[in-house]
């Protein structure tokens, strides 16, 4: 029954890593058929610009968190978990908010100056809400991981590609822009923990309660 579960669970994983890259391919492709070469280039360097940057809000505290609640889990410390995880969140959206003012008072030199692209000095404060949305993802994953959900922790990059690929075919039939792929960007970890929060609340109950 064990070895079934595990054998279930290394099936499903691998399922939603290969869905995950075909949506991701998918996502890229309507991109590249749908927006100019100029723009799909700046949309891309913004995205690696900002990519490089969520280096400084992680500091490897997911996989340190995680081992803690994995521990506590086992002595059934569930208000050190609750504790734990909400000074993560509120550390890493500390961090991620002094970022997301950063680059949003400073998008239109960096529009001129490093993107050589003046439609990027309005595209940019509302990417930059990446950074600011970020550790909502972040706290997710560290509670999937630390709960031993391994099978919905790798179904988050799934859900991520699936969520920004139909944002913009709906965005798209309005709209060949490359707004839409910024909106999608910038508010997919919000839906994504939206989505997720119920499942949280289903092996976590006392998530938002004091027991």
């Amino acid at each position: 029954m064990y070895l079934k579960r595990i054998v279930r669970g290394i099936g499903l994983s691998f399922l939603f890593i290969l869905l995950g890259s075909l949506f991701g391919y998918l996502f890229r492709r309507t991109l590249a058929v749908q927006l100019s070469v100029a723009d799909y280039g700046l949309f891309f360097s913004m995205i690696a610009f900002f990519s490089f940057f969520m280096l400084f809000i992680d500091f490897g505290l997911e996989q340190a968190a995680t081992k803690y609640i994995v521990e506590f889990r086992l002595k059934k410390q569930w208000d050190h978990i609750r504790s734990l995880a909400a000074s993560l969140l509120k550390f890493q959206l500390l961090c991620s908010f002094i970022f997301f003012l950063l680059f949003f008072f400073l998008s239109d030199f960096l529009a001129i100056s490093y993107f050589h692209a003046s439609r990027a000095a309005t595209l940019l404060p509302l990417l930059s809400l990446l950074f600011f949305i970020a550790p909502l993802v972040t706290f997710v994953a560290t509670l999937l991981l630390g709960f031993q959900r391994t099978t919905w922790y790798t179904a988050l990059d799934f859900f991520r590609m699936l969520f920004l690929f139909l944002f913009i075919l709906l965005f798209f039939s309005y709209q060949p822009d490359i707004l839409g792929p910024v909106l999608a960007y910038a508010f997919v970890n919000l839906i994504l923990f939206f989505f997720y929060l119920p499942y949280l609340s289903s092996f976590f109950p006392s998530l938002f309660t004091r027991s």
